[in-house]
């Protein structure tokens, strides 16, 4: 992405990771924001208990195990490792494994990395470098935006398509984006 931060030894350590570990289809180093604190990009790809625990706040409880284990809360941010989803923002990528398609453009504005590790996962997994760490103003124009209801609604229409596409059950969890369509069409009406 345009907001990372990054210099030629930084890039050819993520690189030379992926070159010498033939089973990885992708390496992603250790997001930093402006002030060197971690960002929390890097996940598990959605499941529907995932997708519970994250859209509907209220039930993680319920959800405790499966939210933790969607943000790789027990990862060493510092080390390298295998993740499912790392952040795009700053992704090195085997070309061979990516095929025709690089991001489906079904996902505009969001998912669209999800949905590039859920296809490239069958190739193997992508390393984490956590020895390398890079600056990421990340979304920093997105939180400009977030009082904006179409960028909330947009999000969720990605997620609901991601659904659709890839998870058994989804029907499960499309009610709760219908609720939050309705919420976000009631809150445009009162103007938050």
């Amino acid at each position: 992405n345009p907001d990372v931060i990054l210099d030629r030894t930084q890039l050819g350590s993520i690189t030379e990771v992926l070159i010498n570990d033939e089973r990885a289809w992708g390496a992603a180093p250790r997001l930093l924001d402006v002030d060197g604190r971690d960002q929390q990009y890097v996940r598990r790809l959605p499941t529907i208990g995932r997708v519970v625990a994250d859209r509907v706040p209220p039930a993680r409880p319920l959800f405790r195990r499966a939210h933790r284990r969607y943000w790789y809360e027990d990862l060493r941010r510092d080390a390298d490792s295998y993740v499912e989803q790392p952040a795009a923002a700053c992704l090195v990528l085997r070309r061979d494994r990516v095929g025709s398609v690089l991001f489906d453009p079904a996902y505009p504005l969001f998912f669209n990395d999800t949905d590039l590790a859920r296809r490239l996962l069958r190739h193997g997994p992508c390393r984490y470098v956590g020895s390398v760490s890079v600056t990421h103003l990340g979304g920093e124009s997105l939180s400009r935006l977030d009082d904006q209801p179409w960028i909330r609604q947009e999000y969720d229409r990605s997620y609901l398509r991601y659904c659709r596409r890839n998870l058994r059950g989804w029907l499960l969890v499309a009610p709760i984006f219908t609720v939050r369509r309705i919420l976000y069409g009631l809150m445009k009406v009162v103007g938050r």
